[in-house]
């Protein structure tokens, strides 16, 4: 399918590691093998998720060093494209797409996707919120929220309708068999991993600073911290403060986490906020035990749905010996029908028939 109403055009900054990045990497793969004509903009083309691209997807460098500077190129693609739909992540390149849209193609479409519940929350930059990233935001003709959460949250903070606002949830991209494990975890020496992006928004902190408690209960555990980020050093410094240094490991940031999510036997996510934490559903598909510190988002309304709400705690100097417990195989298949690639695709899918059809939003 080569023609305008196949085509579709998703843009990012860059394809360097991240959540949102993998999911645009594999949702565009997604669409391009059920038949659509898909290109990918980016204000830098750089960043591992390039290689998950096939090369039915045609990526276009706009050679941007900030986002804004990507706004006369983008334009111009665009214009050049006259895709059926224009696919937006990040909050910054959401609100340039959207004050573009009026300059756009009477036959295209906007969709801007919210990566982060940050910006819906009034309690972390409710100043932000300006009249130019709201107007952004009531320009696109749907806007994707990753929970129903979130979804009520652009509700009340953006003032758009509901019928403009669609819950999709990013999608697990693994669906192979998964190891065999021990019906228990070796409580003696339990090995406890975290993984994301080493700021404030991850809440390694908090991981460090309950970590003591967890040597009292299991004298042999070991932390590995996997990421990397501009407070690498702070952390190292307070696990020094603590005196864990030496049970703590930070070996930098791995694409491929897999095996760690396997071998470890406990994975703590403490996020201060999530819009829907990808590698959380990477721990559950790997049958991962988890525990989860409370945090806006849709992290709840996950671990709901997987009937592991009581994996929920706002207190984790608690170590619960039945957070070490592995999930029922039930969990991993109860993920894999609400999160699996196929079933996320095919919404994506569903999303440009139900906008190409519909009145465009006056911008």
């Amino acid at each position: 399918m080569n023609s305008p109403a196949d085509r579709l055009l998703f843009t990012i900054p860059s394809l360097r590691g991240g959540g949102a990045e993998r999911v645009f990497a594999i949702v565009a793969g997604g669409l391009s093998e059920i038949g659509f004509d898909v290109h990918l903009a980016l204000a830098q083309r750089e960043g591992p998720w390039l290689e998950r691209l096939p090369k039915s997807v045609v990526v276009h460098d706009l050679k941007a060093p900030r986002v804004r500077q990507a706004a006369w190129p983008l334009w111009r693609l665009v214009r050049k494209l006259q895709p059926a739909a224009v696919f937006s992540t990040i909050t910054h390149m959401n609100k340039m797409v959207g004050l573009l849209r009026s300059g756009f193609p009477t036959n295209t479409r906007v969709l801007l996707r919210e990566s982060t519940s940050r910006y819906l929350e009034r309690r972390f930059v409710s100043h932000r919120l300006g009249p130019l990233h709201r107007a952004a935001y009531r320009a696109a003709d749907k806007v994707i929220c990753l929970s129903e959460g979130m979804r009520e949250a652009a509700h009340r903070e953006y003032g758009i309708s509901w019928s403009r606002l669609v819950r999709i949830y990013n999608p697990l991209d693994n669906t192979s068999p998964v190891d065999q494990f021990p019906e228990a975890p070796s409580l003696g020496n339990p090995g406890i991993l975290s993984i994301g992006r080493m700021d404030d928004s991850k809440g390694f902190d908090r991981i460090l600073a309950a970590f003591p408690a967890c040597l009292k209960r299991y004298p042999g555990a070991t932390l590995t911290l996997l990421g990397d980020g501009p407070h690498r050093e702070a952390l190292k410094r307070q696990a020094a403060a603590l005196g864990i240094a030496d049970r703590v490991s930070m070996p930098g940031f791995e694409r491929r986490v897999s095996r760690q999510l396997k071998a470890c036997d406990l994975f703590v996510l403490a996020s201060r906020f999530e819009g829907l934490p990808n590698v959380l559903l990477e721990a559950v598909d790997a049958e991962c035990p988890v525990a989860v510190v409370e945090h806006p988002g849709g992290t709840r309304e996950v671990m709901e749905l997987l009937g592991q709400a009581d994996r929920i705690t706002t207190d984790l100097s608690e170590w619960r010996p039945a957070w070490f417990e592995r999930p029922a195989a039930a969990v991993r298949q109860t993920a894999l029908e609400h999160f699996g690639l196929s079933t996320i695709v095919q919404q994506y899918a569903a999303l440009v028939h139900e906008t190409a059809d519909s009145p465009r939003i006056a911008a």
